[in-house]
């Protein structure tokens, strides 16, 4: 089986224009928690902000819970292709954050470490 894997362009995630930041911390949806992961660990800003956002939304925060129960349902590989998918319909519906995406990667679960295809993102989404 292959799985797919986001890479975020961490460098784009560190230096970030204000707008596009502000505008990502003030998001009044679910950041998917493979994104916000690489968004907490490489932008200082959005890990001290957005959390102030997002605990006074219940909304938010609860379908944020009902999307985490539904992927901690599944297998391994179907969970990491699941936060593809996810981190995939995000920057369809908001485009202005595909940036922080810079490619997917291709691992076939017999051999995890070993990168079958790497595909960057415009690629990638004229194809699906």
């Amino acid at each position: 089986m292959i799985i797919r894997y986001t890479r975020c362009d961490k460098e784009f995630i560190e230096n970030m224009p204000p707008k596009l930041l502000a505008e990502l911390i003030i998001l009044d949806d679910v950041i998917p928690d493979d994104l916000q992961s690489a968004l907490i660990r490489n932008n200082k800003i959005f890990n001290k902000e957005r959390r102030f956002v997002i605990y006074k939304n219940e909304a938010v925060c609860k379908r944020t819970d009902e999307i985490r129960f539904e992927k901690y349902q599944l297998n391994t590989d179907d969970y990491l292709n699941f936060e593809t998918d996810e981190n995939i319909e995000f920057i369809k519906k908001y485009p202005q954050f595909k940036p922080l995406i810079d490619h997917i990667e291709y691992r076939d679960t017999g051999d995890i470490h070993t990168i079958v295809r790497t595909v960057p993102i415009d690629q990638y989404l004229a194809e699906n």
